[in-house]
């Protein structure tokens, strides 16, 4: 059932008919719904230390088979589905070991309009399983949002969502939204993540938690994510950086800047 340039993964998902997994890309909505708790039993026998392999061959299963450019849509929805199977199983600690393997996959294929929203359904969740692990990827997710098309107005306004969404999973611990805590966390590694990113952060906290960070450090950090902004290869971006900070040099010459944050 596999394509032959997978058939050797089938050595080292031994534990795991072939049938399952082709049935996790099943067009049959009852065949597709019935395989997942099989692989979910797979997932939660294996020890992570000794089966890393498995786990690792199951990971290029699901991104290289079943999520693959030529694949039909109901597959690549399977192989989606399959990787949130796989980090609920995993929980917090192993799947953010193997984050750098699950992530990528799952950006790249929100290029694909056809599962676009399953995509960002799987990113979501995966986020949920790892918590504030997912700041160490925030300005990848960010970066891989401004690629997509801007040819629907849903696009910018969904991704928005999502990544507010993500940024308050970033700020719960143990069930319990900390912002104070996850400011402090940020304040170590805002420079770390890509304009981009920094400004929606920013943006975040201004708009949830603006009484809780110190003027100064806000304030240089937002100037510094708008000059580096500057370098935006889309001219219309430079130009909105170009005004902003304008808009901002001027309240600091007049002494209003903080009436900017406000």
């Amino acid at each position: 059932m596999l394509t032959p340039n997978c058939r050797h993964l089938l050595e080292k998902l031994d534990g795991i008919s072939s049938d399952v997994l082709w049935d996790i890309g099943d067009e049959s909505q009852e065949v597709y719904k019935e395989a997942f708790p099989k692989l979910a039993n797979f997932v939660s026998k294996l020890d992570f230390e000794a089966d890393r392999e498995k786990i690792l061959a199951l990971i290029e299963y699901l991104s290289k088979e079943l999520m693959h450019p030529s694949q039909p849509t109901y597959r690549k929805e399977g192989g989606l589905s399959g990787f949130v199977t796989l980090t609920t199983v995993l929980g917090k600690d192993f799947t953010s070991q193997l984050l750098e393997e699950i992530l990528p996959p799952v950006l790249v294929i929100l290029q694909d309009s056809s599962v676009r929203h399953a995509a960002y359904q799987a990113i979501y969740e995966i986020a949920r399983v790892v918590g504030r692990g997912i700041i160490m990827f925030f300005d990848r997710i960010v970066y891989v949002f401004s690629l997509l098309p801007k040819d629907s107005d849903t696009v910018p306004s969904y991704t928005n969502d999502i990544l507010a969404k993500i940024v308050e999973l970033a700020a719960t611990d143990d069930g319990k939204l900390s912002i104070e805590e996850f400011l402090n966390f940020l304040k170590g590694r805002m420079r770390k993540i890509h304009y981009k990113g920094r400004l929606f952060l920013l943006h975040w906290i201004q708009n949830n938690a603006r009484g809780l960070v110190d003027d100064e450090w806000f304030i240089i950090e937002f100037i510094d994510a708008w000059f580096h902004k500057l370098s935006d290869p889309e001219p219309n971006e430079r130009e909105k950086a170009c005004q902003e900070l304008a808009l901002i040099l001027s309240l600091i010459k007049f002494g209003h800047v903080r009436h900017y944050f406000i």
